[in-house]
């Protein structure tokens, strides 16, 4: 009976040591169908899926981090935690030197050290962020979807070449206008708690290649499936690029969902609107990469930290919002439409692409409702044109907007 007992104790024990050591991510009620699916564009389009989830101090993901795919996987982990569904993804794995490729899913035990919660869901975005980039994003967790079925929760990965590298970017898709624009959320480098960006329209860089475009996250329940079995599995955008070129691809996948037309003051608001959000931003990453030097000691950047902190790309992007409002308004003066425009937003545009009877202090109220932009429109433009504007995170600030200072000796990486 002792022996028993005892053996009964040890058997006790060793439950009790498996079942607090094992512990999922989160342990869910039913896997995800193809209802769920609709219930994700719908929280996708709602206020819950907001651009402070992750700085709201109400949010319980308030403090994570993101850079680029990481708001994908988080916005896909949060919904099926919250709904108590399961999860399923690729992610990558290094074992002597080399990487290969596996599922982790919410049954992992790989984050039992942190409390049960929202605190392990994060610990479980974070490990995806660092594991599962844009590339197992592409590649692997999603498929190419016909531009019609284009929704909430679809996201768009581009990938552009920067002197010797290939940076990558992804937008989440919030929402779809019937006018063939989106509502496009995103995160960027460097990898950092932040509100999510925003931008409305089409994305401001093109696709080359399979497998980037638009895209949607295989769900758990079809990750097994034939491509071509997907729902709303299409190559169409693809077979589109073939026609176009990359230079006209996302102007012809505009045209393909457009239903109605924008109106070109709404355009012009909008297009407004992205380029002063994005002048904004700049002012953000810039004092971020300051922060950064004065915690090395003004020291020269390493590569690793001239990607997370330099921004090439964000000051192209800007020069190519400038572009598309200079060609929009040369089409409205073309065409005598000036006339559908406030006197004063028309002086201010025509200042812009060299009109005389343009005026430089309307044109510098175009971007009035971010008072802290220290140039206009045209001035970034003319700066950037002369090849003033800075990317280089050990630039001074005047120097990284263009304006009177030596440049640093430091290394540019690209």
């Amino acid at each position: 009976m002792k022996f028993i007992n005892i053996v009964s104790l040890i058997v006790c024990i060793l439950a009790s040591f498996t079942s607090t050591s094992r512990a999922d991510v989160w342990k869910h009620e039913r896997e995800w169908d193809a209802k769920d699916e609709i219930e994700f564009v719908k929280w996708i389009s709602s206020d819950s899926f907001n651009r402070r989830i992750f700085i709201d101090p109400a949010s319980a993901y308030a403090g994570l981090a993101t850079d680029c795919a990481d708001v994908v996987y988080a916005a896909r982990i949060i919904f099926a935690y919250e709904h108590k569904l399961n999860f399923r993804s690729f992610n990558s794995v290094k074992e002597d030197g080399v990487f290969w490729k596996k599922t982790i899913s919410n049954n992992t035990n790989l984050f039992d050290k942190y409390a049960e919660g929202p605190a392990r869901v994060k610990a479980f975005i974070t490990y995806l962020g660092k594991y599962s980039d844009t590339k197992f994003l592409a590649e692997e967790d999603s498929y190419p979807v016909g531009l019609k079925d284009i929704r909430p929760g679809d996201f768009y990965i581009t990938e552009q070449p920067f002197g010797e590298t290939t940076i990558r970017h992804t937008y989440i898709v919030k929402k779809v206008y019937a006018s063939g624009i989106f509502d496009l959320y995103y995160s960027t480098l460097p990898y950092m708690v932040r509100e999510l960006k925003v931008h409305r329209g089409l994305p401001l860089f093109s696709f080359a290649r399979e497998p980037f475009g638009f895209r949607r996250f295989k769900a758990p329940f079809l990750i097994n499936t034939p491509e071509a079995e997907l729902p709303s599995f299409s190559l169409e955008q693809y077979d589109l690029l073939k026609k176009t070129g990359p230079e006209n691809v996302l102007a012809e996948v505009s045209k393909r969902i457009r239903t109605e037309e924008e109106g070109l003051a709404g355009r012009l608001d909008r297009l407004l609107g992205n380029l002063c959000r994005s002048m904004d931003d700049r002012i953000e990453a810039i004092n971020e990469a300051q922060r950064f030097l004065q915690s090395v000691g003004g020291r020269c950047v390493n590569r690793a930290e001239f990607n997370n902190f330099s921004t090439p790309v964000k000051d192209q992007r800007i020069k190519s919002q400038i572009d598309v409002l200079s060609q929009f308004w040369k089409a409205v003066v073309a065409q005598k439409r000036t006339t559908d425009f406030a006197k004063d937003k028309t002086a201010g545009m025509n200042y812009l692409i060299g009109l005389p009877e343009g005026s430089a202090v309307e044109h510098k109220k175009l971007c009035a409702d971010y008072p802290q932009i220290p140039l206009t429109i045209k001035e970034f433009r003319d700066l950037f044109d002369a090849g003033k504007i800075s990317s280089h995170p050990n630039d001074t600030v005047p120097v990284r907007w263009g304006r009177e200072g030596n440049p640093t000796q430091c290394q540019n990486y690209y």
